[in-house]
């Protein structure tokens, strides 16, 4: 039993992210795939956010790593803050976030996203070289799931969306629907 116990928690030390103690990318993914799927079997909406620190690299190169790193862990902790308790947010790789809203819709996920800005543009994130004001992108799809798409697909699409908000200036959302 004890030993179950062990393995069961070392699972879930590996689909953690060490920094953030966020989900890590295999986390996410697993969670990704499973929320996916039971969207798919409920027709029931579900929204997929890819979330990105704009500027992260000027931050890294300007005061360093160990600054980067405290960005990362404030900024996710207040991220989590504005969540619904059955929503998901996972490390999905350097400095960008996979935010997973399960049975959210368009509407609420606009909601959703413009309360994280808000939480983020009102608090400066405290490091060692003192406040530091940050900015998030974000692109995201939100909808049904439709027979003929495949998560892959959706990616895409939440990535397609990043880029543009990145192309337009940074710091705000798009959503595919």
């Amino acid at each position: 039993m004890e030993l179950i116990q062990e393995l069961g928690e070392l699972e879930r030390v590996a689909m953690l992210d060490s920094l953030t103690k966020l989900w890590n990318r295999l986390g996410i993914e697993t969670l990704l795939q499973r929320e996916w799927d039971y969207a798919t079997r409920k027709n029931s909406p579900i929204s997929i956010v890819i979330i990105d620190f704009d500027n992260f690299k000027r931050i890294n190169d300007q005061y360093g790593h160990l600054v980067g790193d405290e960005v990362l862990q404030a900024s996710s902790r207040l991220i989590m803050s504005t969540l619904r308790s059955y929503d998901a947010l996972g490390r999905w790789g350097g400095d960008e976030f996979m935010l997973i809203l399960p049975g959210c819709n368009r509407e609420h996920t606009t909601l959703l996203l413009k309360k994280i800005q808000t939480a983020i543009a009102k608090s400066p994130v405290m490091t060692a070289v003192g406040p530091l004001k940050i900015s998030l992108s974000m692109g995201g799809v939100s909808k049904f799931v439709r027979e003929e798409e495949t998560l892959k697909y959706w990616l895409e699409q939440a990535d397609n969306e990043l880029m543009k908000v990145k192309r337009l200036g940074k710091g705000s959302f798009l959503i595919a629907e």
